[in-house]
């Protein structure tokens, strides 16, 4: 079941990553796909003012991410695998985009892996506070 419910998260990526217009995708189910087979690459990864960042679209960039990565880690079982995995998908993701109309963004990227990093934090601390660990360190003192 994990592995559907992974397969089925990263379709859902993979179109909102390729669409023309994620917000006419959300609003009206739109999905148009438009193929740029020489994309300008000029406007891929640039710095621009933080004031410019959408909140909305990085809040919704970290969720999705975080999703994927707790997803990865109930398929794998393998906690920094599914951390590589979901920043390489990040990764791929932007780039895809710009062959599709829409624009490689740092920031989303940035949103993307600190969605996943909190996941992995959140997995890690999850570990060390078994109550194998618990135990052990209740016993040493």
């Amino acid at each position: 079941m994990s592995y559907l419910l992974l397969v089925l998260w990263i379709v859902g990526i993979f179109i909102g990553t390729c669409t023309n217009n994620v917000y006419d995708l959300f609003a009206n189910g739109k999905i148009e796909f438009v193929f740029v087979p020489d994309p300008n690459w000029n406007n891929a990864f640039n710095f621009y003012p933080m004031a410019e960042v959408n909140a909305v679209e990085s809040v919704g960039h970290f969720f999705m991410f975080f999703i994927l990565a707790a997803l990865l880690v109930l398929a794998l079982q393998k906690i920094m695998w599914a951390g590589a995995i979901a920043v390489s998908f990040g990764i791929l993701t932007e780039i895809v985009q710009v062959y599709f109309t829409r624009g490689a963004d740092l920031y989303d990227l940035l949103a993307d892996s600190l969605g996943v990093l909190t996941l992995l934090f959140i997995c890690m601390l999850a570990r060390w506070i078994t109550p194998e660990n618990y135990h052990k360190e209740s016993q040493a003192s």
